[in-house]
C-alpha cells in the first residue's frame, strides 16, 4: 500500500500535468469541466473480511482485516456516476497476550469493534480515496493526451 505522502505527491504531479494541458486549464478556469473530468471521490461502500490467526492453544493472536472499498468519482444528483474504483486494503490487529481467547469466545460486536478501530488506525478510507483520486485524475490525463494525439 502506498503511503499517503507518496499518493499525494502523485496526485499533485498529475494535477500539474493536467493544468499544463490548455483545454483542461481553460475549461477548469471557466468552471466548465465536463462532468466525467471532475474528480470529487467519495466512499460508496466498504466490505470487511476477517481472518483470525490462531496459536497452538487455539487462541486468536491477531485479526487480519481485508477492507474492500468502492469509491465513486463524483456524486451528481441529476445523473448516476459510472466511474468507480475498487480496492482491497489490508490491516492487521495484533492482540496483547493478555487479550488472547478462543475464536468462539469473540462476539461479533467485539470483532466489529476491533475491525472499526483497525480501519480507523490504518486510515483505510483515506488511502482508498487518495488511490482512487490519483487513478481518476491519471485516467483523465491519459484520455486528454490520447485524444489530442488522435
Amino acid at each position: 500500500m502506498d503511503n499517503l505522502i507518496e499518493l499525494q505527491t502523485k496526485i499533485d504531479e498529475t494535477k500539474q500535468k493536467l493544468a499544463a494541458v490548455d483545454e483542461y486549464a481553460t475549461l477548469s478556469g471557466l468552471n466548465m469541466l465536463p462532468q466525467n473530468w471532475i474528480v470529487e471521490p467519495y466512499v460508496f461502500s466498504t466490505q470487511t473480511g476477517i481472518r483470525e490467526v490462531i496459536n497452538e492453544y487455539n487462541n486468536v493472536t491477531k485479526f487480519i482485516f481485508d477492507f474492500g472499498v468502492k469509491v465513486k468519482k463524483h456524486y451528481d444528483a441529476t445523473r448516476p456516476c459510472y466511474s468507480e474504483s475498487n480496492s482491497t486494503l489490508t490491516a492487521q490487529c495484533l492482540l496483547a497476550s493478555g487479550n488472547y481467547k478462543a475464536s468462539a469466545d469473540w462476539t461479533e460486536e467485539e470483532k466489529a469493534e476491533v475491525g472499526n478501530q483497525s480501519k480507523s488506525d490504518a486510515k483505510i478510507e483515506l488511502h482508498a480515496l487518495k488511490r482512487a483520486e490519483f487513478d481518476f485524475l491519471d485516467s483523465t490525463l491519459q484520455f486528454i493526451l490520447n485524444d489530442e494525439g488522435s
